[in-house]
């Protein structure tokens, strides 16, 4: 049984030029096969047993975080929040043992607005927890779940969604940008995928050789055998986002 008030949370640290990449552990999500539809039970305990791994998949759940003498601390979605049950909404604690204060986060970068992404943004009483950031959203993502427009067209089982995301959004929303593509922070590029969210980023580190990563859920670990492989609607992004993959880059 998992307690809240233990100190929970984890961090990794990866050197990329003149910046750290810190992943951030927002806890992880035991789930069952009658969530997940891309494979059938008996080949997904099978796929489980031969990585050594439990019949029943447990998804980690990460978030990212850069910093650079160039710029304040920047997060890379802001996780689930205190909304899902012990196992998730680790990352302010995953942050003070990275030795990063909620405050100091001067940048939010949002990859999309589901709320396993966009939960943490707020607090318990729907107060910012990060009071001191700048909310970067794709303008693809804030045309459809923070419009009348973008609920009316949306299919009825994400209907419940949206206010958990208007609420999560809404404290930070005299500091929004919309954003569509092009340089984000020093160093740090978006890249538009196609998918269940807008968005990337690939960090390029400053000096000749050092590569660069591509920091963004439609980048699925490993690990994560179970989990459904996203495919991209526009031929044109996905070939390009292949190419820039082959191009001295770690996913």
């Amino acid at each position: 049984m998992i307690n809240k008030d233990e100190d929970l949370g984890a961090y990794l640290n990866w050197k990329i030029g003149n910046k750290t990449l810190t992943t951030l552990s927002d806890g992880y999500n035991p789930i069952d096969y009658d969530t997940i539809h891309s494979i059938p039970r008996e080949v997904g305990i099978y796929l489980q047993r031969e990585a050594h791994r439990t019949d029943n998949p447990i998804f980690t759940h990460n978030m990212f975080l850069i910093r650079g003498d160039d710029h304040p601390p920047i997060l890379i979605d802001a996780g689930m929040g205190g909304s899902a049950g012990p196992t998730l909404g680790w990352l302010t604690s995953s942050l003070a043992k990275a030795g990063v204060k909620k405050e100091e986060i001067g940048l939010i970068l949002m990859t999309h607005l589901h709320p396993d992404h966009c939960g943490g943004l707020v607090d318990e009483n729907g107060e910012a927890v990060f009071p001191n950031a700048t909310l970067v959203v794709h303008e693809d993502e804030i045309d459809f779940w923070l419009t009348l427009e973008g609920e009316q067209r949306s299919p009825e089982s994400l209907k419940p969604f949206f206010e958990m995301v208007r609420a999560s959004v809404k404290p930070y929303l005299e500091r929004l940008v919309k954003i569509t593509s092009g340089e984000v922070a020093p160093g740090i590029n978006s890249c538009a995928t196609s998918g269940t969210y807008s968005w990337t980023y690939r960090l390029c580190g400053r000096k000749r050789g050092s590569g660069g990563f591509h920091l963004g859920r439609y980048c699925t670990p490993a690990s994560n055998t179970t989990c459904v492989a996203v495919r991209w609607s526009n031929p044109r992004r996905r070939s390009r986002t292949r190419r820039s993959h082959e191009k001295e880059s770690i996913c």
